[in-house]
């Protein structure tokens, strides 16, 4: 009977944390930049991530609009079309999904931007996403290339051919490689359900 009790309650810590992996798994950060003081920044870090700036270019930057948003992430150069680049990583260097961000163009010009100079997000599974706004208001954009990354590269520009470039909101999760899919966890579950049963199977017949 000790052998069966003692099962049970391996199982039922086993399966208590592939639950705790897979909630940790989804859950996701969000990036505000409203906790940063406004000013330039060669390395910005909140709740776990890094925010690097490459170099060269112009610096990253943080700036405070007012309104719902506040604190927003641009580029520190507005008199060239150098840009800022900026690199997003895992404070701990492990992978993560980057799922939406926020992007205005405050200068809301008439014309969208060529190709790539407007906002561009590379990452290290060379996946590419552009975008060209010509809207002032924060718009919510949805990137799907960026999953089970080490890196997200933001290339942010702001300059005087009009283009103000600003990013808010940036929504990120973890994604650690040691996870369980579902469907092992309920393997997992019906394999210490039949070792249970034949334990209690022998006990009995020792009986």
């Amino acid at each position: 009977m000790r052998n069966t009790t003692m099962h049970a309650r391996l199982a039922v810590v086993v399966l208590g944390l592939m639950a705790v992996g897979l909630r940790d798994a989804a859950a996701e950060t969000v990036l505000t930049f409203d906790s940063q003081p406004t000013g330039p920044y060669d390395l910005l870090t909140e709740s776990g991530y890094n925010l690097t700036w490459v170099g060269y270019g112009d610096r990253q930057t943080v700036v405070d609009v007012g309104g719902a948003n506040g604190n927003v992430l641009m580029d520190g150069g507005l008199l060239n079309a150098l840009g800022a680049e900026v690199i997003l990583t895992r404070v701990d260097g492990g992978a993560f999904n980057l799922h939406s961000l926020d992007v205005a163009n405050l200068a809301d010009v008439p014309n969208p931007p060529m190709d790539g100079y407007g906002f561009r997000i590379i990452g290290s599974n060379e996946a590419q996403a552009d975008y060209g706004s010509t809207s002032n208001s924060f718009t919510t954009v949805f990137p799907t290339e960026f999953t089970n990354v080490t890196f997200v590269s933001f290339n942010i520009v702001g300059s005087f051919n009009g283009w103000d470039y600003v990013v808010d909101n940036i929504r990120v999760s973890a994604a650690p490689a040691a996870v369980p899919e579902p469907s092992s966890v309920v393997l997992c579950g019906v394999g210490v359900g039949i070792a249970l049963l034949a334990t209690r199977r022998r006990i009995s017949r020792a009986c």
